[in-house]
């Protein structure tokens, strides 16, 4: 398994050729480079755009072709024949285990290292083309479980019906085969265009998958649930104190009159003086009146005060202080606002924080309407490495993402924040007028995730990665250095007082 050249990708594309790649497993490192070549022809058809989706799709189809081959070396270790119902039950039912103790003994068993899978990837008439094949003949009972999953897949009106009825077990084909199809629509292509070759006897199985180049994803947001619809109607209003401060600041009022209605909410004058007396404005000795700390932060910082401590006080009365999600909030929010200065955007300092610690707040109304599906979302996005707010667009038609930026509107937030928070995830689609601020914001939150382990070098954007001169794998990891650095020491100093 190789990385292909740019200039053998683009050959390929604009003649119609078939790009192939052998895989003899479907660790991090094959599929790291798959996923590059594939990142490569998206980029020459330029549907970089649907990069989300189709990676998920060719990892799940090769990851089930791999599980076929290892299934079988399995059997060949064992001295059982899978033909045989009977030998066929025994083996199944220490698989699972043995996918999860003895992986690296089965991959370099011979068995094993003769089976590889082939994927290929083709542009012709319009459409691209990925082919997976693995050289394994379905057995009986396995043709019978795709089919039945197929079936059903098709059969549901959505994701949530179908993850009621079936479960991922070792054998594969579950609930990822389910979430193939289901991504197709999401991004507006039929059922019809995953195939299965599924003819008994045949002595390998291929899955091709066919995407028109013109797909654009289905438009969201209006398809929210009962329950989600009512809960961001019903979204509490931002606090009355604030509502009244940023009408002030709008009529460009003195500093002397917005301190004085500052100082009638307990909070936000705590807010407020924690805020200009942290280690971004670095003052000699602390200030303790309210007036010389709205004349310090200006009408910019107050605004992006109010914005924050306004909506986190609107979802705290209905939803109560979820403190793994402000933490998460608070890391984004300072990692926003230092890479605004390293990265060139000195003026979106302010905004890029707001949009950092209100990013997911749509994750809220989640986990109030649907606990249980975003349970199972974050289950199924720690095994199989794709994103949780892909998985909610296609489970629910709309992701907390989404939720969030309507939350935003209800309050009457700026039109940037709300890009802010709807692209976190999604900066390729975000307003060419909000591009850098939803850069900014979706930097901060993959360096979170760097931050956490969920997310490495290989998971990030390279076209977001390159406009912002991080250029390689020691440029990314050098930057979470030191916004972890920054925060360490901010964190240091708010203890000290």
């Amino acid at each position: 398994m190789k990385l292909l050249e740019p200039g053998e990708i683009r050959d390929a594309v604009e003649n119609g050729r078939p790009l192939h790649m052998d895989l003899s497993g479907a660790g991090r490192y094959e599929t790291g480079i798959l996923v590059k070549n594939l990142l490569a022809v998206l980029e020459a058809t330029q549907t970089r755009y649907l990069a989300e989706a189709v990676i998920y799709i060719l990892r799940e189809l090769v990851t089930n072709g791999d599980k076929a081959n290892l299934k079988r070396a399995h059997f060949q270790i064992l001295g059982l024949d899978p033909t045989r119902v009977q030998d066929y039950e025994k083996g199944m039912a220490s698989f699972h285990t043995a996918l999860r103790t003895r992986l690296d003994e089965y991959r370099a068993h011979p068995a094993a290292l003769a089976l590889q899978v082939h994927v290929e990837f083709q542009v012709s008439q319009g459409a691209l083309t990925m082919v997976v094949t693995n050289p394994c003949s379905l057995l009986p009972q396995e043709r019978a479980r795709i089919e039945e999953r197929l079936t059903s897949a098709h059969a549901a009106q959505g994701l949530m019906d179908s993850w009621k009825k079936v479960s991922d077990n070792a054998e594969g084909a579950g609930i990822g085969l389910l979430m193939v199809v289901f991504m197709l629509r999401n991004i507006g292509v039929a059922d019809q265009a995953c195939r299965f070759h599924l003819e008994p006897g045949a002595p390998e199985t291929t899955v091709r998958v066919t995407i028109p180049l013109d797909t654009v994803p289905q438009a969201l947001g209006e398809t929210l649930s009962g329950r989600i619809a009512e809960a961001v109607e019903s979204v509490p209003p931002i606090p009355d104190t604030v509502r009244k401060l940023r009408e002030l600041l709008d009529a460009d009022a003195s500093f002397i009159k917005v301190a004085a209605l500052i100082q009638n909410d307990p909070g936000l004058t705590v807010s407020l003086l924690k805020l200009v007396n942290g280690p971004l404005y670095l003052l000699p000795k602390r200030i303790s009146n309210i007036t010389a700390a709205c004349s310090l932060m200006g009408l910019k910082g107050l605004r992006t005060l109010l914005l924050s401590y306004g909506a986190l006080k609107a979802v705290e009365t209905r939803y109560g202080r979820q403190e793994n999600l402000w933490e998460h909030a608070c890391l984004c929010a300072s990692y926003a606002r230092h890479l605004a200065g390293f990265l060139g955007h000195p003026a979106l300092a302010e905004d890029a924080h707001v949009g950092g610690l209100l990013h997911d707040l749509g994750k809220l109304v989640l986990l109030d309407t649907h606990p249980e599906l975003v349970r199972n979302i974050e289950r199924f996005s720690l095994d199989q490495g794709v994103g949780g707010n892909l998985l909610e667009r296609v489970a629910l038609g709309v992701s907390h993402a989404r939720i969030g930026a309507l939350m935003a509107a209800r309050w009457q937030f700026p039109g940037n924040i709300h890009a802010a928070i709807e692209f976190h995830h999604r900066p390729l689609v975000a307003p060419a007028e909000f591009q850098p601020l939803c850069d900014l914001v979706y930097l901060a939150n993959l360096f979170c995730m760097r931050h956490s382990g969920d997310l490495d070098f290989d998971g990030a954007e390279p076209s977001v990665l390159a406009r912002h001169g991080i250029r390689d794998e020691t440029a990314f990891h050098e930057m979470g250095a030191r916004l972890e650095g920054l925060f360490r020491k901010q964190k240091e100093k708010d203890l000290l007082g």
